[in-house]
């Protein structure tokens, strides 16, 4: 077999068409998803290994595999045609997203996340502007593909 899917994703007619595909595709097969720690430990007899899952726990599921052979994949960039499978990979992981920050960025991501500091004292503390501040808030947030406000510290302690 030539790829694995774990199926992690919570839309169950998702789920029951990549399984129904596989019965018909004997390329690749599917695997339910029970808990990541089964995951990361089994051994799979195949290099091509992707857990679907929906876009709310993507990046949670990536930072949990970065370094491992598994790669994490959002349902919308899996399209199923004529009982074939296509994988849109155009999406970078969490890791990737982050090395792409430079040094202020990333000092700003730590202010601001993780010790909550105000935009007024990370002006003064990096001597920018109040405006260029949110600036950055508001790119770091499109590099890293997410829309929260504070709950971002609890996907990135790995980083920092």
């Amino acid at each position: 077999m030539n790829l694995v899917f774990i199926l992690a994703s919570d839309n169950n007619f998702f789920n029951y068409g990549m399984r129904l595909i596989s019965d018909i595709n004997k390329t690749f097969r599917c695997i339910d998803f029970t808990e990541i720690d089964d995951i990361v430990r089994a051994d799979f007899d195949t290099n091509e290994i992707y857990l679907i899952c929906d876009i709310k726990n993507y990046y949670a599921y990536s930072l949990l595999l970065s370094g491992k052979s598994i790669k994490c994949i959002e349902t919308n960039n899996i399209r199923i045609h004529h009982n074939s499978i296509y994988i849109h990979k155009k999406k970078a992981s969490v890791s990737e997203a982050i090395n792409s920050l430079n040094n202020i960025e990333i000092e700003i991501l730590y202010l601001f996340y993780f010790h909550g500091k105000s935009v007024r004292e990370i002006s003064k503390m990096t001597n920018l502007s109040k405006e260029k501040i949110y600036y950055r808030v508001s790119r770091i947030k499109v590099k890293l593909g997410m829309k929260t406000t504070r709950k971002l510290p609890a996907l990135l302690r790995i980083f920092f």
